[in-house]
């Protein structure tokens, strides 16, 4: 990335006085039937798999607090001094070891905020009428700033897409629908200067997609992994890959809903050869949990037939949210969060880097290190969320959410260059603000210093780091604008009784970066809700969302 990219993301300045307005707007439409009891404010659902077990585990690693740019104080992340005191890195297992690093961040003492809403579990959106995207105007010297609602073929309610940038600087997305199955890819050429110019195909699917993944050959062919709960689904497409008839679908896995594929697990090795991390399902509350287990899939040709795959055991835990990426010399690189479960479900989650040279088909090739325990909220529906990013060198970059002291969540960002398995990592706790909420991504530009995508009061933002190391007592996080919930045209055409109320929320944020631009994609879920009975003679509100839609804020040097 070159210094403008640098600027128009510095640029940005970010604040958090983040209440998403309840004022409405004629821009968007309709509503659902289908509406669950939700209480008096609304939440989106934000996970992207069926269980939502409760963290616990072990105490954070050793990690420096920073500075995070100048906004009001009232309104930036806080930054006390860390914790001196040593804590136990978890229990052990035959990959992950259990001697991390050692001392935990401090805790936030500040009150759990309620912006964005209370523990209401949604309805089913109804399916969305057009909507405008919106365009910032800058001042001069600014970067431009573009938004818009990733295209379908039709009007449909979709979560939030992943992204990917191939070596020319095309643009190609996959995002899935909200309910009812199918996904869709997304492509733009050329930075997406021509943002008309990006086309977009329906990728078919039996069954709600839970999980969407997308890798990108080295000649920019898109390969994208579908994960249902009953199946899995295989899609390639060579050239030409807005065109439906360029696409080769199959369904490569069927496991009856005995397993779950997380996180961003979908990768090409060195030699452009696909390989995916699958894991026993994760039961909630523990009733009816298998055995855990975690798989490695493999394809070396002809990836489109089911024969073509080899599935292979890598250890007797369940590795969740994982997300796997291969150096040039072939390593494989692992951060995910191995998850405790005894009979009575989830006990514990340690966030975990891992690595394999040779021998990847056994749990004798994975070795790794615990990071520190990962934060979760069942009533905030937050998952855990892991992100990782390679350097030049094969250095792995983690950001993640993590869980603090006293059940605090923060924005921790570690990373290693040499002998990753064993405790050579450093640590920065970038936030802790109260409010952090679901997805952060990771990415490290051509001169390897990292940029993470996070989600804070339901707005979107960004952290920069141009010190090196990004861990050190000196380094400087600069905190930027993505864009903020409130930004968005709001819905006036509330057909629910007694719902009075209508806001966005934005989360689950994907970043890429290029030379001279940058993308950021995420989902955006309207929301409508009511805190009195305005009209005793109809029932009461159910708040929920109204829509949920794939959103991408484009970022290009001005």
């Amino acid at each position: 990335m070159n210094n403008k990219t640098l600027f128009l993301l510095a640029a940005l300045s970010f604040s958090v006085n983040l209440a998403t307005g309840c004022t409405v707007t004629d821009d968007d439409e309709p509503h659902t039937e289908n509406r669950q009891d939700a209480g008096s404010k609304p939440r989106p659902s934000t996970g992207e798999g069926p269980g939502r077990p409760r963290p616990g585990g072990p105490d954070a690693g050793d990690v420096s607090n920073h500075d995070a740019g100048d906004p009001d104080e009232s309104q930036s992340p806080s930054t006390p001094a860390p914790s001196a005191d040593g804590a136990d890195a978890g229990s052990g297992s035959p990959n992950v070891d259990p001697n991390g690093p050692a001392s935990s961040p401090p805790p936030t003492t500040g009150a759990e905020s309620d912006a964005g809403g209370g523990s209401a579990a949604p309805g089913e959106p109804a399916e969305p009428g057009p909507v405008e995207g919106g365009e910032e105007q800058p001042t001069p010297g600014e970067p431009q700033v573009s938004y818009r609602f990733m295209p379908t073929p039709e009007p449909v309610n979709t979560r939030a897409p992943k992204l990917v940038v191939d070596g020319s600087g095309g643009l190609h997305a996959i995002y899935p629908a909200y309910a009812g199955g199918d996904a869709y890819y997304a492509y733009c050429p050329d930075g997406c200067g021509d943002e008309n110019a990006l086309g977009v195909v329906e990728l078919p699917a039996d069954g709600t997609v839970v999980n969407a993944m997308l890798a990108v050959t080295p000649d920019g062919a898109p390969r994208v992994l579908l994960s249902t709960m009953l199946e899995v689904t295989w899609a390639q497409c060579d050239a030409d890959c807005t065109d439906a008839a360029n696409w080769r679908s199959e369904v490569i896995v069927e496991h009856g809903g005995d397993l779950e594929v997380s996180g961003n697990a979908l990768a090409l090795d060195d030699n452009g050869r696909p390989r995916f991390i699958a894991h026993t399902y994760l039961a909630l509350l523990g009733i009816g949990q298998k055995p855990p287990q975690t798989f490695l899939f493999q394809c070396d040709d002809d990836c489109s037939d089911p024969g073509s795959w080899r599935m292979d055991s890598i250890a007797d835990q369940i590795w969740q949210m994982s997300q796997l990426r291969y150096d040039a010399g072939g390593r494989a690189h692992l951060a995910t969060v191995v998850v405790d479960v005894d009979s009575g479900g989830p006990t514990g989650r340690l966030a975990a880097y891992l690595e394999c040279e040779a021998g990847c088909e056994s749990d004798a090739g994975w070795q790794g290190i615990g990071l520190m325990s990962a934060f979760e909220n069942d009533a905030q529906q937050i998952q855990p969320a892991i992100a990782m990013a390679l350097t030049e060198g094969g250095g792995p970059r983690v950001a993640l959410l993590g869980a603090l002291d006293g059940g605090a969540r923060g924005l921790v960002y570690f990373e290693c260059d040499d002998d990753c398995v064993e405790d050579n990592w450093g640590a920065a706790l970038i936030s802790d603000q109260d409010q952090l909420g679901a997805g952060v991504d990771v990415v490290v530009d051509a001169l390897g210093r990292p940029r993470v995508a996070f989600t804070l009061a339901d707005n979107i933002g960004v952290y920069l780091c141009d010190d090196q190391p990004c861990t050190s007592e000196t380094a400087t996080w600069d905190l930027s604008k993505v864009e903020f919930a409130s930004d968005l045209p709001q819905d006036d055409v509330i057909l629910w009784p007694n719902c009075t109320l209508d806001a966005w929320v934005l989360h689950q944020p994907s970043l890429v970066i290029d030379d001279g631009f940058a993308f950021v994609g995420y989902q955006a879920t309207d929301l409508s809700g009511g805190l009195q009975t305005t009209d005793p003679t109809k029932p009461p509100c159910l708040a929920g969302p109204d829509m949920t839609l794939a959103r991408l804020a484009h970022l290009v040097a001005d």
